[in-house]
């Protein structure tokens, strides 16, 4: 059980993957806040590693087996519902049955630990407490919210820098949830964080604040104000080309996008909640596929969106900085 969450007197807060979060440990992209009488979404307290690694042995399903940076990162269920997130010897941070709050135990200083914190976990929680996931980066523009969705280098980040460099604002990086809401499936925006390749600049002179080098890719904290939730409008499937760029209309199904929903096998009980919320974003948006090669430079390739949809569906032509 995870008890009461006890009043403290200020916090770091942020909004993420549609939950409310507060923590007592400073956190890239959270502000700091004080304590007020509404309970969080998630609380985030800092252990010591001692306070959790009793857990590392107990029986636990394995449901995610990942690398990080070169460092093994284990999900791991226990039979009451609690989780176990494993980064080796970098961080442990456990997830009480509830779900609503999560201890965070960390063995090292650096931001490696930060990152598949305010990443991988937290919409893992947010798929535990009930979201969808959609593999993609977003960005909401004065048109109306815009997904690029597509594998790990895709180009959704750098198509996503482009938007932004138009007038948008960051929604979320590489991962949006979804919930359903009456008959209307809406988006909920992810941390003001992104891994940036390193030959991309940023969209205006103050635009971001470089947290960490990554090897190639720099993690960066934007600056803006958060997004309001709202739904899709329009959808980028991006896809390799061989015959140079293009971009068509697609027909807008829940086949369309339910395979780039994110979740887990065991979680089968939520297989028609997939599909109600794959065809609610399908039924709200715009669909297009967007073909590229990679030396596509992304300000012909969002042009080619608009020219394909209209301007008034995606963004203007005009780029700052």
């Amino acid at each position: 059980m995870s008890g009461p969450i006890s009043p403290i007197a200020e916090r770091w807060a942020m909004t993420a993957f549609g939950m409310d979060i507060a923590a007592d440990l400073p956190l890239p992209g959270a502000t700091a806040r004080r304590h007020d009488a509404g309970a969080p979404d998630l609380m985030i307290r800092r252990v010591a590693r001692g306070d959790l690694e009793g857990l590392v042995d107990s029986p636990r399903y394995m449901r995610y087996l990942h690398s990080y940076e070169g460092c093994g990162y284990a999900m791991l269920e226990g039979e009451d519902g609690d989780v176990l997130f494993h980064y080796r010897e970098r961080a442990l941070f456990h997830l009480v049955p509830d779900r609503r709050v999560l201890r965070c135990a960390v063995s090292e200083s650096g931001t490696a630990w930060q990152r598949v914190l305010l990443d991988t976990v937290l919409w893992t929680v947010s798929l535990l407490q009930g979201y969808e996931l959609l593999h993609a980066s977003a960005v909401a523009t004065a048109h109306g919210l815009v997904a690029l969705v597509g594998p790990s280098g895709a180009g959704k980040t750098t198509l996503a820098i482009e938007l932004m460099r138009r007038g948008g604002v960051l929604f979320a990086d590489d991962i949006v949830a979804l919930k359903l809401s009456g008959e209307e499936v809406v988006a909920h925006p992810g941390p003001p964080l992104m891994n940036v390749p390193g030959s991309v600049g940023p969209f205006s002179p103050d635009g971001w604040d470089v947290l960490a080098e990554v090897g190639d890719e720099r993690w960066v904290a934007v600056r803006r104000e958060a997004p309001d939730p709202q739904p899709i409008r329009t959808v980028v499937f991006l896809a390799p080309g061989s015959t140079g760029a293009e971009c068509v209309v697609v027909p807008a199904t829940s086949v369309t996008t339910l395979p780039h929903l994110v979740t887990f096998t065991h979680l089968h009980d939520r297989r028609r909640q997939q599909f109600e919320v794959a065809s609610g974003v399908a039924a709200g948006a715009a669909v297009v596929k967007l073909s590229r090669s990679p030396g596509d430079e992304p300000h012909a390739l969002l042009d080619l969106v608009c020219a394909c949809l209209g301007a008034d569906r995606v963004a203007p032509t005009t780029r700052t900085g």
